[in-house]
Parts: C-alpha cells; sequence; structure tokens
C-alpha cells in the first residue's frame, strides 16, 4: 500500500534528520559493478540516446528535459514519490530542528482514469495525511471533505508541478550512463538551483538526477543549503518515479462510496473582501462563506469591479499572496512581502481584469495556486 511506504519513509526521515545527497544517491542502485552493461542484456549503455534538453556536455534545457518527463507520464502509468524536509541549525549553539517534512505518493493510470495521491504535511508540527482517489467522474477523499481535484489530468498536474519547480530551476553536468535496477539512465549531477524557497545567501547546491533516453526522470535528489543571520537552513529533496506502463490503480480498502466531482466555481460579489488561510499544501478559503473550507478554491469575479484578497493567519512557514497571469507572470505588481506572520501587509486592493488568471504562494508555488476567472 502507498501508505505504509509513506510512514516508513517519513519515520526514517524524522529518526535521522537531513538526509544528504550523496547518501540518498546511493539508494538509487546497489546493483551496479561499474560495467556497461544491464544483467542479462548485451547493450552497452553508452549507446543510449540523450532525451530533449540533455547532452555530453551537460543539462542544457532543464525545462525540455521537465516537459519530455511530463508528455510521457501523462499518458502512461507510473508510480511516485516524493519527499522534502527542512532543518534550521543555530550556528552559534549548534542547536538543529527539523522544521518540516512534506511529501505525497501518487500511482496513476491516466488511460484508465484512475489515480490515488495520499498527501502528508508535518510543517512546524502540524501532521495530517489527505488522501484522495479519482475514477473517471467520480471520487473520494479521506477527511470526507470536498473534492480539491476533480480530474485525474488535475492530480498528475498539481503533482508535477511540484516537481518542475524544481527540475525547472537547476543547472547541471553530465556524469555519463548509469545501470540502475529499473534499467540504464542517464545520471546529471546538479550545480546550482535557482530557486528561493529557502531564504538566505546560497551557501551548498548539490543534487542528482537520473532519466532515461525517453525524458522519464527516475530519481532527483537536491539539497539546498543556505545561511542568514547566523542561521542555516538545509533543505533536501527527494523525488522517485517507478513502475512506468506497469503501475495498476485499484479503488483502495479506506474508500467509503465515490461522489460526482463535478467542477465548482464561486462566484464573488464586487467590493467583497477575499480572506485566505496559508497552510502548506493549500490555500484555504475563509471568507466569504461561500470558499470556507475550500482549498484553493477557483474564484469568480467581474470584470472592472474591485476586490480585495490576503491571508490573515498562516502555519509558521514563509508565504506571501501575489495575483499572476495565465504565464504565471505577476500583474501589475499585484504582490505582497514573503513573511512567517501576516500582520496587517498581506491583502492587495485590485480591479479585476481579464489579465489575471490566479493567486499564487511565491514559496509554494507548485501546490498553494489558485484559478481566478474575471468575466
Amino acid at each position: 500500500m502507498i501508505g505504509n511506504r509513506s510512514a516508513t519513509r517519513r519515520r526514517w526521515l524524522r529518526s535521522c534528520g537531513s538526509v544528504g545527497v550523496v547518501g540518498l544517491a546511493g539508494c538509487v542502485s546497489d546493483t551496479s559493478d561499474g560495467s556497461d552493461t544491464t544483467d542479462g542484456s548485451d547493450r552497452n549503455t553508452r549507446d543510449l540516446a540523450f532525451p530533449p534538453g540533455l547532452s555530453a556536455d551537460g543539462l542544457d534545457d532543464s525545462a525540455a528535459l521537465f516537459d519530455a518527463h511530463s508528455d510521457a507520464v501523462s499518458s502512461m502509468s507510473f508510480t511516485g514519490e516524493y519527499t522534502a524536509q527542512t532543518r534550521r541549525t543555530d550556528e552559534a549553539t549548534g542547536e538543529s530542528v527539523t522544521l518540516g517534512t512534506e511529501s505525497f505518493d501518487i500511482r496513476a493510470e491516466p488511460d484508465a482514469e484512475r489515480v490515488e495521491k495520499i498527501t502528508y504535511d508535518g510543517w512546524t508540527g502540524r501532521e495530517v495525511d489527505k488522501r484522495i482517489y479519482i475514477e473517471g467522474d467520480y471520487g473520494a477523499t479521506s477527511d470526507g471533505g470536498r473534492m480539491t481535484h476533480r480530474t485525474v489530468e488535475e492530480v498528475l498536474e498539481t503533482s508535477l508541478e511540484t516537481m518542475a519547480h524544481w527540475v525547472q530551476n537547476v543547472d547541471g553536468d553530465y556524469d555519463g550512463p548509469e545501470t540502475t535496477e529499473t534499467g540504464d539512465v542517464h545520471a546529471i549531477s546538479v550545480t546550482a538551483i535557482d530557486t528561493q524557497r529557502l531564504p538566505g545567501e546560497p551557501v551548498d547546491e548539490e543534487g542528482t538526477i537520473l532519466v532515461d533516453e525517453d525524458g522519464r526522470i527516475h530519481s532527483v535528489r537536491i539539497r539546498k543549503t543556505t545561511d542568514r543571520e547566523d542561521v542555516r537552513l538545509e533543505l533536501d529533496l527527494e523525488f522517485e518515479c517507478s513502475g512506468f506502463g506497469e503501475t495498476t490503480v485499484a479503488e483502495p480498502e479506506w474508500v467509503d462510496g465515490l461522489e460526482n466531482t463535478g467542477h465548482e466555481r464561486v462566484e464573488i460579489e464586487p467590493g467583497t473582501a477575499i480572506n485566505l488561510a496559508a497552510r502548506v499544501p493549500a490555500w484555504a478559503g475563509v471568507e466569504p462563506a461561500a470558499i470556507t473550507g475550500l482549498e484553493n478554491p477557483t474564484l469568480v469575479l467581474e470584470a472592472g469591479e474591485s476586490y480585495s484578497i490576503g491571508w490573515s493567519t498562516g502555519d509558521g512557514a514563509a508565504h506571501n499572496i501575489q495575483l499572476v497571469d495565465e504565464n504565471d507572470e505577476v500583474v501589475d505588481d499585484y504582490r505582497t512581502e514573503v513573511v512567517a506572520d501576516p500582520a496587517d501587509g498581506q491583502r492587495l486592493d485590485f480591479t479585476a481584469t481579464e489579465e489575471i488568471a490566479g493567486y499564487v504562494c511565491e514559496p509554494h508555488a507548485p501546490s498553494m495556486n489558485g484559478d481566478i476567472e474575471v468575466r
């Protein structure tokens, strides 16, 4: 079961603390003996074709590499696992504490329109397991709440966005072919990570990516370390993808009936103050009453009318809110500062225009984002 693997991995992370990339890389395969062929095959790994974005010179286009992976898994069954853990160390005292762990596991059969995803959030001691299962036009969640994803495509898109946030923002050198338990892959050594999820000045950025010749990413290991005012922050991140074309998904035992997942959009009256709670992995609706309890609610606004949007409560992590267009670019500088305490400065007063397509938390953009429809 997915849940058993998740619990085991989380217990291991909590007991071991921050896991180094070098140590994690050894988990990818213990079968390679330095030879150029996979057991039972006479194929030379050095004959591997390069996927889009990768060449012998290195990672030429990380976005193209990830797009190839996204295209492949969007039409092929697979199993995916993701874990990220952040630790803070006081450099004066040497005291280290785990700020939180977040992870999800996903099993998907896109062609059969079936997917199961389990999300875990352990930030600042807040531990929540949430499960979602979708089969065609029907689905279920483990907490009995409203469906936050309505289609298999939405679940896949959200999961892939988390991975894209990292893969599309790295530079890397080509380390050559490798043989793993799942086949022959190209190895990429991460040399730089261009993302600001951790505040402070970067002091160390490293990792590894394993990808096959079809562009399917088998593994991503990243460590990013920053320093800020005598505090060191370390993020260890891990993605695993496997079971390509072999994963099957059946209705889980925890499902107690399926409901129609029909898409729900919320019309907001002009002049309304939209209030949200910032809680990884999603925005939670607070006011008006029509959005209360909804995660990343879709807001329907009237063009030319005035609104305000912001967040008044959080989970202790650093957040902001910004309004973006369909290309995820900030519209008219509608953006607040990234803070852990919202105080009074996390609101945006704006006029609804067709350019505005969504609201986003910049540090947690892959999962904390909602649509805005202006008509």
